[in-house]
Protein backbone atom coordinates (compact mmCIF):
# COMPACT_ATOMS: atom_id res chain seq x y z
CA UNK A 1 0.00 0.00 0.00
CA UNK A 2 1.17 3.50 -0.79
CA UNK A 3 0.89 4.61 2.87
CA UNK A 4 3.42 1.99 3.96
CA UNK A 5 5.72 2.89 1.10
CA UNK A 6 5.63 6.55 2.19
CA UNK A 7 6.26 5.55 5.82
CA UNK A 8 9.20 3.39 4.69
CA UNK A 9 10.74 6.22 2.66
CA UNK A 10 10.09 9.16 5.00
CA UNK A 11 11.10 7.53 8.29
CA UNK A 12 14.24 8.80 10.01
CA UNK A 13 14.75 5.26 11.37
CA UNK A 14 16.71 2.82 9.23
CA UNK A 15 14.56 0.10 7.63
CA UNK A 16 15.81 -2.82 5.53
CA UNK A 17 14.12 -5.74 3.83
CA UNK A 18 16.56 -8.59 3.16
CA UNK A 19 16.21 -12.05 1.66
CA UNK A 20 17.21 -15.44 3.01
CA UNK A 21 19.34 -15.64 -0.15
CA UNK A 22 21.85 -13.17 1.35
CA UNK A 23 20.89 -10.01 -0.54
CA UNK A 24 19.15 -6.78 0.41
CA UNK A 25 15.75 -6.43 -1.26
CA UNK A 26 14.88 -2.88 -0.11
CA UNK A 27 16.66 -0.20 1.91
CA UNK A 28 15.01 3.06 2.91
CA UNK A 29 16.69 6.47 2.36
CA UNK A 30 17.69 6.79 6.03
CA UNK A 31 19.75 3.57 5.75
CA UNK A 32 21.22 4.50 2.34
CA UNK A 33 22.17 7.98 3.53
CA UNK A 34 23.87 6.64 6.65
CA UNK A 35 26.14 4.35 4.58
CA UNK A 36 26.39 6.68 1.60
CA UNK A 37 25.36 4.03 -0.97
CA UNK A 38 22.60 4.22 -3.55
CA UNK A 39 19.94 1.57 -2.95
CA UNK A 40 20.76 -0.14 -6.28
CA UNK A 41 24.37 -0.66 -5.11
CA UNK A 42 23.22 -2.26 -1.85
CA UNK A 43 20.79 -4.55 -3.68
CA UNK A 44 23.39 -5.76 -6.18
CA UNK A 45 25.82 -7.20 -3.62
CA UNK A 46 25.52 -9.77 -0.79
CA UNK A 47 24.95 -8.00 2.51
CA UNK A 48 27.93 -9.82 4.03
CA UNK A 49 30.10 -7.68 1.71
CA UNK A 50 29.30 -4.68 3.94
CA UNK A 51 29.74 -6.48 7.29
CA UNK A 52 32.86 -6.02 9.43
CA UNK A 53 34.92 -9.25 9.19
CA UNK A 54 34.72 -9.74 12.97
CA UNK A 55 30.90 -9.59 12.82
CA UNK A 56 30.32 -12.04 9.95
CA UNK A 57 29.78 -15.02 12.27
CA UNK A 58 27.31 -12.94 14.29
CA UNK A 59 25.29 -12.22 11.15
CA UNK A 60 25.36 -15.85 10.05
CA UNK A 61 24.17 -16.97 13.49
CA UNK A 62 21.40 -14.37 13.54
CA UNK A 63 20.19 -15.37 10.08
CA UNK A 64 20.19 -19.01 11.18
CA UNK A 65 17.88 -18.11 14.07
CA UNK A 66 15.67 -16.08 11.76
CA UNK A 67 15.51 -18.96 9.29
CA UNK A 68 14.12 -21.17 12.07
CA UNK A 69 11.33 -18.65 12.68
CA UNK A 70 12.74 -16.68 15.61
CA UNK A 71 13.23 -12.91 15.54
CA UNK A 72 16.62 -11.38 16.27
CA UNK A 73 16.78 -8.68 18.93
CA UNK A 74 19.42 -5.96 19.24
CA UNK A 75 22.16 -7.76 17.34
CA UNK A 76 25.26 -5.58 17.09
CA UNK A 77 26.77 -5.54 13.59
CA UNK A 78 29.15 -3.02 12.05
CA UNK A 79 28.57 -2.06 8.41
CA UNK A 80 31.06 -0.39 6.12
CA UNK A 81 30.06 2.97 4.64
CA UNK A 82 31.17 4.25 1.24
CA UNK A 83 34.05 6.11 2.91
CA UNK A 84 35.39 2.87 4.41
CA UNK A 85 34.30 3.69 7.97
CA UNK A 86 32.36 1.00 9.85
CA UNK A 87 29.18 2.19 11.55
CA UNK A 88 28.10 0.35 14.75
CA UNK A 89 24.46 -0.65 14.23
CA UNK A 90 22.06 -2.53 16.45
CA UNK A 91 19.57 -4.66 14.55
CA UNK A 92 16.16 -6.08 15.37
CA UNK A 93 14.74 -8.31 12.64
CA UNK A 94 11.64 -10.40 12.09
CA UNK A 95 11.38 -13.27 9.55
CA UNK A 96 8.64 -14.06 7.06
CA UNK A 97 9.48 -17.68 6.24
CA UNK A 98 6.78 -18.04 3.61
CA UNK A 99 8.11 -15.06 1.65
CA UNK A 100 11.76 -15.82 2.50
CA UNK A 101 12.24 -12.26 3.73
CA UNK A 102 13.71 -10.54 6.80
CA UNK A 103 12.30 -7.22 8.00
CA UNK A 104 14.94 -5.32 9.97
CA UNK A 105 15.27 -2.06 11.88
CA UNK A 106 18.72 -0.63 12.58
CA UNK A 107 20.04 2.13 14.85
CA UNK A 108 23.43 3.42 15.90
CA UNK A 109 24.14 1.66 19.23
CA UNK A 110 27.13 3.88 20.02
CA UNK A 111 24.78 6.70 20.91
CA UNK A 112 22.06 5.32 23.21
CA UNK A 113 21.25 2.36 25.41
CA UNK A 114 18.08 0.37 25.14
CA UNK A 115 15.62 0.61 28.03
CA UNK A 116 14.03 -2.37 29.76
CA UNK A 117 10.52 -1.23 28.89
CA UNK A 118 11.40 -0.90 25.22
CA UNK A 119 12.85 -4.40 25.22
CA UNK A 120 9.75 -5.82 26.91
CA UNK A 121 7.59 -4.34 24.16
CA UNK A 122 9.74 -6.12 21.57
CA UNK A 123 9.50 -9.41 23.46
CA UNK A 124 5.71 -9.17 23.84
CA UNK A 125 5.29 -8.69 20.10
CA UNK A 126 7.47 -11.70 19.26
CA UNK A 127 5.71 -14.70 17.66
CA UNK A 128 8.06 -17.07 19.53
CA UNK A 129 8.76 -17.96 23.18
CA UNK A 130 11.18 -15.41 24.68
CA UNK A 131 12.75 -15.07 28.14
CA UNK A 132 14.80 -12.13 29.40
CA UNK A 133 17.64 -13.44 31.60
CA UNK A 134 19.68 -11.21 33.92
CA UNK A 135 23.42 -11.60 34.55
CA UNK A 136 22.72 -13.58 37.75
CA UNK A 137 20.64 -16.11 35.78
CA UNK A 138 17.26 -14.90 37.04
CA UNK A 139 14.29 -14.59 34.71
CA UNK A 140 13.25 -10.93 34.60
CA UNK A 141 10.60 -11.16 31.90
CA UNK A 142 8.88 -13.54 29.46
CA UNK A 143 6.19 -13.30 26.84
CA UNK A 144 2.83 -15.04 26.59
CA UNK A 145 4.07 -17.91 24.39
CA UNK A 146 6.77 -18.74 26.95
CA UNK A 147 4.03 -19.02 29.60
CA UNK A 148 2.02 -21.34 27.36
CA UNK A 149 4.93 -23.63 26.45
CA UNK A 150 6.20 -24.06 30.02
CA UNK A 151 2.71 -23.91 31.64
CA UNK A 152 3.65 -21.15 34.11
CA UNK A 153 2.12 -17.77 34.85
CA UNK A 154 4.45 -14.83 34.33
CA UNK A 155 4.50 -13.97 38.04
CA UNK A 156 5.55 -17.57 38.81
CA UNK A 157 8.64 -17.18 36.61
CA UNK A 158 9.92 -13.66 37.20
CA UNK A 159 12.72 -13.66 39.75
CA UNK A 160 13.26 -17.44 39.46
CA UNK A 161 16.55 -18.92 38.21
CA UNK A 162 16.43 -20.34 34.69
CA UNK A 163 16.97 -23.79 36.21
CA UNK A 164 13.24 -23.82 37.07
CA UNK A 165 12.74 -24.66 33.39
CA UNK A 166 15.22 -27.56 33.47
CA UNK A 167 14.66 -31.16 34.71
CA UNK A 168 16.24 -31.81 38.13
CA UNK A 169 18.81 -34.24 36.74
CA UNK A 170 20.26 -31.54 34.46
CA UNK A 171 20.14 -28.53 36.79
CA UNK A 172 23.67 -28.72 38.22
CA UNK A 173 25.21 -29.07 34.81
CA UNK A 174 23.08 -26.24 33.48
CA UNK A 175 24.14 -23.98 36.36
CA UNK A 176 27.81 -24.58 35.52
CA UNK A 177 27.17 -24.02 31.82
CA UNK A 178 25.24 -20.82 32.51
CA UNK A 179 27.96 -19.37 34.73
CA UNK A 180 30.57 -20.18 32.10
CA UNK A 181 28.47 -18.55 29.38
CA UNK A 182 27.73 -15.41 31.45
CA UNK A 183 31.46 -14.87 32.02
CA UNK A 184 31.77 -14.11 28.28
CA UNK A 185 28.32 -13.95 26.67
CA UNK A 186 28.04 -14.14 22.88
CA UNK A 187 25.40 -14.84 20.27
CA UNK A 188 24.52 -18.56 20.22
CA UNK A 189 22.31 -19.57 17.29
CA UNK A 190 19.62 -22.21 17.34
CA UNK A 191 20.91 -25.72 16.73
CA UNK A 192 24.27 -25.10 18.43
CA UNK A 193 23.64 -27.55 21.28
CA UNK A 194 21.76 -30.80 20.56
CA UNK A 195 19.50 -32.81 22.86
CA UNK A 196 18.38 -29.98 25.15
CA UNK A 197 15.47 -30.80 27.46
CA UNK A 198 12.95 -28.49 29.12
CA UNK A 199 10.48 -29.11 31.94
CA UNK A 200 6.92 -27.86 32.09
CA UNK A 201 5.21 -26.80 35.32
CA UNK A 202 3.48 -30.20 35.34
CA UNK A 203 6.89 -31.91 35.40
CA UNK A 204 6.63 -33.20 31.84
CA UNK A 205 9.92 -33.15 29.99
CA UNK A 206 10.12 -32.19 26.32
CA UNK A 207 12.86 -31.51 23.71
CA UNK A 208 13.78 -27.89 23.10
CA UNK A 209 16.18 -25.78 21.09
CA UNK A 210 17.55 -22.57 22.57
CA UNK A 211 19.09 -19.47 21.03
CA UNK A 212 20.92 -16.88 23.18
CA UNK A 213 21.42 -13.23 22.27
CA UNK A 214 23.25 -10.89 24.72
CA UNK A 215 22.25 -7.18 24.55
CA UNK A 216 23.10 -4.03 26.45
CA UNK A 217 20.13 -2.71 28.43
CA UNK A 218 20.40 0.22 30.85
CA UNK A 219 24.23 -0.15 30.67
CA UNK A 220 24.16 -3.80 31.74
CA UNK A 221 24.10 -7.09 29.85
CA UNK A 222 20.95 -9.18 29.66
CA UNK A 223 20.34 -12.32 27.63
CA UNK A 224 17.41 -12.69 25.26
CA UNK A 225 16.65 -16.42 25.31
CA UNK A 226 14.54 -17.81 22.44
CA UNK A 227 13.02 -21.28 22.90
CA UNK A 228 11.53 -23.70 20.36
CA UNK A 229 9.34 -26.56 21.61
CA UNK A 230 10.65 -29.37 19.40
CA UNK A 231 7.79 -31.66 20.38
CA UNK A 232 5.45 -29.25 18.58
CA UNK A 233 7.87 -29.19 15.69
CA UNK A 234 7.89 -32.98 15.68
CA UNK A 235 4.07 -33.06 15.64
CA UNK A 236 4.12 -30.56 12.81
CA UNK A 237 6.70 -32.59 10.88
CA UNK A 238 4.67 -35.76 11.45
CA UNK A 239 1.63 -33.98 10.07
CA UNK A 240 3.66 -32.81 7.09
CA UNK A 241 4.99 -36.34 6.59
CA UNK A 242 1.47 -37.75 6.71
CA UNK A 243 0.28 -35.17 4.20
CA UNK A 244 3.33 -35.94 2.05
CA UNK A 245 2.43 -39.64 2.02
CA UNK A 246 -1.17 -38.79 1.10
CA UNK A 247 0.07 -36.54 -1.67
CA UNK A 248 2.46 -39.19 -2.97
CA UNK A 249 -0.36 -41.73 -2.94
CA UNK A 250 -2.63 -39.35 -4.81
CA UNK A 251 0.13 -38.49 -7.28
CA UNK A 252 0.70 -42.20 -7.86
CA UNK A 253 -3.02 -42.66 -8.45
CA UNK A 254 -3.12 -39.76 -10.89
CA UNK A 255 0.02 -40.97 -12.65
CA UNK A 256 -1.53 -44.42 -12.97
CA UNK A 257 -4.72 -42.91 -14.38
CA UNK A 258 -2.63 -40.96 -16.88
CA UNK A 259 -0.64 -44.04 -18.02
CA UNK A 260 -2.97 -46.99 -17.54
CA UNK A 261 -6.23 -48.13 -19.05
CA UNK A 262 -8.89 -47.75 -16.36
CA UNK A 263 -10.70 -50.99 -17.25
CA UNK A 264 -7.85 -53.47 -17.68
CA UNK A 265 -4.98 -51.85 -15.76
CA UNK A 266 -2.65 -52.27 -18.75
CA UNK A 267 -0.76 -49.35 -20.28
CA UNK A 268 -2.93 -47.02 -22.37
CA UNK A 269 -2.03 -45.80 -25.87
CA UNK A 270 0.00 -42.83 -24.66
CA UNK A 271 2.09 -44.97 -22.30
CA UNK A 272 2.50 -47.62 -25.01
CA UNK A 273 3.90 -45.09 -27.49
CA UNK A 274 6.32 -43.77 -24.87
CA UNK A 275 7.41 -47.32 -23.95
CA UNK A 276 7.85 -48.33 -27.59
CA UNK A 277 9.95 -45.24 -28.24
CA UNK A 278 12.17 -46.01 -25.25
CA UNK A 279 12.67 -49.63 -26.31
CA UNK A 280 13.48 -48.61 -29.87
CA UNK A 281 16.09 -46.15 -28.62
CA UNK A 282 17.68 -48.91 -26.53
CA UNK A 283 17.60 -51.36 -29.43
CA UNK A 284 19.28 -48.83 -31.74
CA UNK A 285 21.92 -48.07 -29.11
CA UNK A 286 23.04 -51.73 -28.97
CA UNK A 287 22.05 -52.66 -32.55
CA UNK A 288 19.48 -55.18 -31.31
CA UNK A 289 16.12 -56.53 -32.49
CA UNK A 290 12.60 -55.59 -31.41
CA UNK A 291 9.26 -57.17 -32.26
CA UNK A 292 5.77 -55.70 -31.95
CA UNK A 293 2.62 -57.82 -31.66
CA UNK A 294 -0.97 -56.60 -32.16
CA UNK A 295 -3.95 -58.71 -31.04
CA UNK A 296 -7.64 -58.07 -31.72
CA UNK A 297 -10.56 -60.06 -30.31
CA UNK A 298 -12.50 -61.76 -33.06
CA UNK A 299 -16.16 -60.76 -33.57
CA UNK A 300 -16.17 -58.65 -30.40
CA UNK A 301 -19.16 -56.53 -31.48
CA UNK A 302 -21.16 -59.71 -31.95
CA UNK A 303 -19.90 -60.89 -28.52
CA UNK A 304 -21.22 -57.71 -26.86
CA UNK A 305 -24.52 -57.95 -28.69
CA UNK A 306 -24.95 -61.55 -27.54
CA UNK A 307 -23.71 -61.43 -23.95
CA UNK A 308 -23.91 -57.75 -23.06
CA UNK A 309 -21.34 -55.04 -22.47
CA UNK A 310 -20.75 -56.00 -18.83
CA UNK A 311 -19.67 -59.46 -19.91
CA UNK A 312 -17.60 -57.82 -22.65
CA UNK A 313 -15.80 -55.70 -20.06
CA UNK A 314 -15.11 -58.76 -17.93
CA UNK A 315 -13.66 -60.50 -20.99
CA UNK A 316 -11.39 -57.54 -21.74
CA UNK A 317 -10.10 -57.60 -18.17
CA UNK A 318 -9.59 -61.34 -18.28
CA UNK A 319 -7.66 -61.11 -21.55
CA UNK A 320 -5.48 -58.39 -20.01
CA UNK A 321 -4.68 -60.78 -17.15
CA UNK A 322 -3.69 -63.50 -19.63
CA UNK A 323 -1.35 -61.14 -21.45
CA UNK A 324 0.22 -59.91 -18.20
CA UNK A 325 0.80 -63.47 -16.99
CA UNK A 326 2.39 -64.68 -20.22
CA UNK A 327 4.97 -62.00 -20.98
CA UNK A 328 8.47 -61.42 -19.63
CA UNK A 329 9.27 -58.63 -17.19
CA UNK A 330 11.02 -56.71 -19.97
CA UNK A 331 7.95 -56.90 -22.24
CA UNK A 332 5.13 -54.35 -22.12
CA UNK A 333 1.42 -54.95 -22.77
CA UNK A 334 -1.12 -52.23 -23.51
CA UNK A 335 -4.74 -51.79 -24.52
CA UNK A 336 -4.77 -49.25 -27.35
CA UNK A 337 -8.35 -49.54 -28.56
CA UNK A 338 -11.73 -51.08 -27.74
CA UNK A 339 -10.70 -54.72 -28.19
CA UNK A 340 -7.18 -54.14 -29.51
CA UNK A 341 -4.07 -54.99 -27.52
CA UNK A 342 -0.36 -54.63 -28.22
CA UNK A 343 2.80 -56.17 -26.78
CA UNK A 344 6.32 -54.72 -27.13
CA UNK A 345 8.90 -57.53 -27.30
CA UNK A 346 12.47 -56.20 -27.02
CA UNK A 347 15.21 -58.58 -28.18
CA UNK A 348 12.74 -60.97 -29.88
CA UNK A 349 13.52 -62.06 -33.47
CA UNK A 350 11.24 -63.10 -36.33
CA UNK A 351 10.73 -66.82 -35.50
CA UNK A 352 10.70 -66.19 -31.75
CA UNK A 353 7.94 -63.62 -32.18
CA UNK A 354 5.87 -66.08 -34.25
CA UNK A 355 6.31 -68.88 -31.68
CA UNK A 356 5.41 -66.56 -28.81
CA UNK A 357 2.29 -65.29 -30.60
CA UNK A 358 1.14 -68.79 -31.51
CA UNK A 359 1.57 -70.02 -27.94
CA UNK A 360 -0.36 -67.00 -26.63
CA UNK A 361 -3.12 -67.54 -29.21
CA UNK A 362 -3.59 -71.12 -28.01
CA UNK A 363 -3.67 -70.09 -24.34
CA UNK A 364 -6.47 -67.65 -25.13
CA UNK A 365 -8.43 -70.10 -27.30
CA UNK A 366 -8.20 -72.92 -24.74
CA UNK A 367 -8.79 -70.78 -21.65
CA UNK A 368 -11.65 -72.08 -19.49
CA UNK A 369 -11.88 -69.16 -17.07
CA UNK A 370 -13.21 -66.49 -19.41
CA UNK A 371 -16.92 -65.62 -19.12
CA UNK A 372 -17.37 -66.99 -22.66
CA UNK A 373 -14.89 -68.45 -25.18
CA UNK A 374 -13.00 -66.02 -27.40
CA UNK A 375 -10.30 -66.09 -30.05
CA UNK A 376 -7.89 -63.42 -31.23
CA UNK A 377 -6.28 -62.48 -34.52
CA UNK A 378 -2.66 -61.36 -34.29
CA UNK A 379 -0.13 -59.50 -36.36
CA UNK A 380 3.54 -59.18 -35.56
CA UNK A 381 6.55 -57.47 -37.08
CA UNK A 382 10.28 -57.43 -36.30
CA UNK A 383 12.91 -54.77 -36.81
CA UNK A 384 16.66 -55.24 -36.39
CA UNK A 385 18.80 -52.12 -35.99
CA UNK A 386 21.99 -52.14 -38.00
CA UNK A 387 22.88 -48.48 -37.60
CA UNK A 388 22.93 -46.12 -34.64
CA UNK A 389 21.84 -43.31 -36.97
CA UNK A 390 18.40 -44.74 -37.74
CA UNK A 391 15.51 -42.28 -37.23
CA UNK A 392 13.47 -43.57 -34.28
CA UNK A 393 10.21 -41.74 -35.03
CA UNK A 394 10.13 -43.16 -38.55
CA UNK A 395 10.78 -46.72 -37.33
CA UNK A 396 8.14 -46.34 -34.59
CA UNK A 397 5.46 -45.43 -37.13
CA UNK A 398 6.68 -48.18 -39.45
CA UNK A 399 6.47 -51.09 -36.97
CA UNK A 400 3.02 -50.03 -35.77
CA UNK A 401 1.79 -49.88 -39.37
CA UNK A 402 3.36 -53.24 -40.24
CA UNK A 403 1.94 -55.05 -37.20
CA UNK A 404 -1.48 -53.57 -38.00
CA UNK A 405 -1.31 -54.78 -41.61
CA UNK A 406 -0.28 -58.25 -40.45
CA UNK A 407 -3.12 -58.38 -37.93
CA UNK A 408 -5.73 -57.45 -40.56
CA UNK A 409 -4.30 -60.12 -42.85
CA UNK A 410 -5.00 -62.65 -40.07
CA UNK A 411 -8.59 -61.40 -39.81
CA UNK A 412 -9.15 -61.41 -43.55
CA UNK A 413 -7.81 -64.93 -43.97
CA UNK A 414 -9.84 -66.80 -41.39
CA UNK A 415 -9.18 -65.16 -37.96
CA UNK A 416 -7.81 -66.91 -34.84
CA UNK A 417 -4.30 -66.95 -36.29
CA UNK A 418 -1.03 -65.02 -36.26
CA UNK A 419 0.73 -63.46 -39.24
CA UNK A 420 4.23 -61.98 -39.42
CA UNK A 421 4.52 -58.94 -41.66
CA UNK A 422 7.85 -60.06 -43.12
CA UNK A 423 6.22 -63.30 -44.27
CA UNK A 424 3.77 -61.28 -46.35
CA UNK A 425 6.68 -59.68 -48.20
CA UNK A 426 8.75 -62.82 -48.50
CA UNK A 427 11.52 -61.35 -46.32
CA UNK A 428 12.75 -63.47 -43.40
CA UNK A 429 14.93 -60.81 -41.80
CA UNK A 430 16.23 -57.28 -42.32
Amino acid sequence: MIEYELFFNYSLDMFVIAGMDGYFKRANPAFCNMLGYHESTLLSRPYLDFVHPEDVDTVIGAVKNLASGHPAFLVKVRLRAVDGIYHPLEWTAYPDLEAGLLFAIARDYSRIYFKHEQLKMLIDSSPTAIFLIEENGAISYCNRLAEVIFEYKKNELIGQPTEILIPDKYQKRHLRDRERYMSSPSLRPMGTLPNLVGRRHSGDEFPIDVGLNPVQVDRSTVIICSVIDLSLKSDFLNTLLSEKHKLEKENYRLARLANHDTLTGLYNRRAFERTLHHNLVEARKYKETLSLLLADIDHFKQYNDTYGHLSGDETLKHLADILSNNIRKEDSAARIGGEEFVIVLPGIEHNQALHFGERLRKVIQEDQKAPHPITVSMGVTTYEFKSKQTAIKQIQQQVIHEADQAMYHSKNTGRNKITHFLDLTGITSR
